[in-house]
């Protein structure tokens, strides 16, 4: 710090000591004049309370007129006939409307300035049945404590800042003596840098001790050394923490990164890619990336891009590789910021193996939605042509036709609830919207009572066992499809004659028929959209193919487990675990 900045900093902290010296100038004020008001609030009602006549009078008087600086002035609600005045110097010299004035602030505070003071006193109107009481307080009564935190405050600001002054004279001249040892020292470092002689070395040594410096500018020396040998210090610890944390984050990513220099050597490479080729980094950081045992376009297009005469920068494609997935190959030609114009090949690799199945996945749906859509509506299109082109002239025939189309576009409305219901389930598993505390004893009683015809006409025996009072946090429609889907497909693939058992406990639902069960090899598939085996088909030909991805879909919504359980002509058995992590 030199003189200047001596003083600058003297002349901020006089500054922020004004400011706060004003600011409790300005804060006591404040509480002083809401204490007045609240002392005249209470004197004003209090007198309005007491003086309901003249004969209150010295009563009033004679209670307040000992209070100093107070002032009372009490006149009829019709007239400005003052009836008794406390303290009050002021004869009304210039007939001021009193009358009017109190009138017009009834219940409130106001400041005017006394025609006979000559300065401004605090006013509070009030009043009762028959009076106006005025009462008030002068300002400089209200200022005076005020004045003395500004008097005082200021003494002591005054004081404060000069003891400041003298502590950053000591503290100034103190630098001055610590930069002559810096100093010191530097001076010892450069000679013996230097090799000099250990006499002259002392010389100067003690030449240097006795120097006085009076220039501040070598305390900004001393301490720009210091202060850069521990930022040195502190950077290189900075440096190595975030090495660690790059070479962490890059090892740790779900793709593949390598980087090759202008010799094709590879400078940097990750995890991802040395598990991917079963390699050990000391083995082939800064050897050729010909190394790497990648398909021969790997070679084809790092070539491609180290063309002096190409402006390509970038350049992908993707390959299947011997451990059965599918990767996504992306070359970018950069520059190093290290060393220039030197480019750099960065090599980025992913697995989209899940992407194209997600990819083969929507087409097949599409593709089975198109088809599952095409046979019903292919069928109301060609009875309404029968229809149009009377073809079917018979009461009977129309009717016949009538309701197929009918059959028909029942069908396709289910198909394509079922097709939007699904959707915004996989769309939305995490949206809780219209959660509810459900009883679980009632919804499958309906939904065994909805097919109670179905059950008799198949003369199934149905054995159903539930624990009292089951309760899930859900929603209703997901609860209700849930099950439903369950308990219908037992019935649909349930043998005449029959058996079905079902069980409710607080922990799960498990369902169980003795139907055309499932096949092993296609135990995999059930929940597959339009996933229908033989056998189900010939069963039930009007299915969706939908409801047991939907009733999957549910399950993956509220982070249930469903167990499927199954032998082919003999039975199935489907147990959705249920979680209360909701609740």
């Amino acid at each position: 710090m030199n003189k200047k900045g001596l003083f600058f900093n003297l002349l901020i902290n006089i500054i922020l000591s004004l400011l706060l010296l004003f600011t409790c100038f300005g804060v006591t004020y404040f509480i002083n004049e809401n204490n007045a008001k609240e002392d005249l609030s209470h004197y004003g009602n209090d007198i309005a309370l007491k003086f309901n006549s003249l004969e209150d009078k010295d009563l009033v008087y004679n209670e307040y007129k000992e209070i100093l600086h107070f002032r009372v002035t009490i006149i009829p609600l019709d007239s400005n006939e003052v009836v008794l005045e406390v303290n009050n110097i002021d004869a009304n010299p210039y007939n001021e409307d009193r009358l009017q004035e109190m009138r017009e602030n009834l219940n409130s505070y106001y400041y005017k300035k006394s025609n006979t003071l000559k300065e401004d006193v605090l006013y509070y109107v009030s009043s009762n049945s028959r009076y106006y009481v005025r009462v008030g307080l002068l300002r400089s009564n209200i200022i005076k404590a005020s004045i003395y935190v500004l008097i005082f405050g200021s003494i002591l600001v005054i004081i404060l800042n000069l003891l400041y002054y003298f502590y950053l004279r000591k503290v100034y001249k103190n630098n001055i003596y610590l930069l002559q040892s810096e100093v010191s020292k530097l001076t010892n470092v450069i000679n013996i840098s230097n090799d000099k002689n250990n006499e002259d070395s002392s010389n100067n040594n003690e030449n240097s001790n006795v120097l006085t410096y009076n220039n501040d500018e070598f305390k900004v020396l001393s301490e720009t050394i210091d202060n850069t040998r521990i930022l040195i210090s502190e950077t290189l610890e900075k440096l190595k923490i975030e090495k660690e944390r790059i070479n962490y984050i890059i090892n740790n990513v779900n793709e593949g990164l390598i980087v090759l220099n202008s010799d094709k050597n590879i400078i940097m490479i990750n995890n991802f890619v040395l598990n991917l080729l079963n390699l050990e980094k000391d083995e082939i950081l800064n050897k050729s990336y010909k190394y790497l045992m990648f398909p021969l376009k790997f070679e084809e297009y790092i070539n491609s891009l180290d063309n002096t005469s190409s402006n390509v920068n970038n350049l992908s494609f993707e390959e299947q590789l011997s451990n059965n997935k599918i990767y996504e190959f992306n070359f970018i030609k950069t520059t190093s910021y290290l060393n220039g114009s030197s480019p750099l090949i960065i090599i980025v690799i992913n697995d989209i193996t899940k992407l194209k199945e997600v990819i083969k996945t929507k087409k097949e749906f599409f593709q089975n939605s198109s088809h599952e859509l095409k046979s019903p509506l292919t069928s109301i299109i060609a009875y309404s042509e029968m229809i149009d082109n009377k073809l079917l002239t018979s009461p009977e025939e129309i009717e016949n036709a009538n309701e197929s189309i009918l059959k028909n576009a029942k069908r396709m409305k289910e198909l394509i609830s079922n097709m939007l219901y699904l959707s915004s389930l996989e769309n939305n598993n995490e949206n809780y919207t219209s959660l509810e505390y459900l009883n679980v004893n009632d919804v499958v009683n309906k939904i065994i009572e909805d097919n109670i015809y179905k059950i008799k006409s198949k003369n199934i025996t149905l054995n159903v066992m539930m624990k009292d009072n089951v309760v899930l946090y859900i929603d209703h429609n997901d609860l209700d499809t849930l099950l439903r889907n369950l308990i219908i497909n037992a019935i649909q693939y349930d043998k005449t004659n029959g058996y079905i058992e079902i069980e409710l406990t607080p922990n799960f639902f498990r369902i169980k028929d003795d139907g055309i069960g499932i096949k092993e090899s296609e135990k995999d598939e059930i929940f597959t959209r339009f996933k229908r085996s033989k056998e189900a088909l010939q069963v039930n030909e009007e299915g969706t193919g939908l409801g047991l991805a939907i009733v999957k879909h549910v399950a993956l919504k509220y982070h249930y487990k469903i167990e499927v359980n199954s032998k082919e002509n003999e039975y199935s058995e489907f147990i959705v675990y249920f979680n209360d992590k909701l609740k």
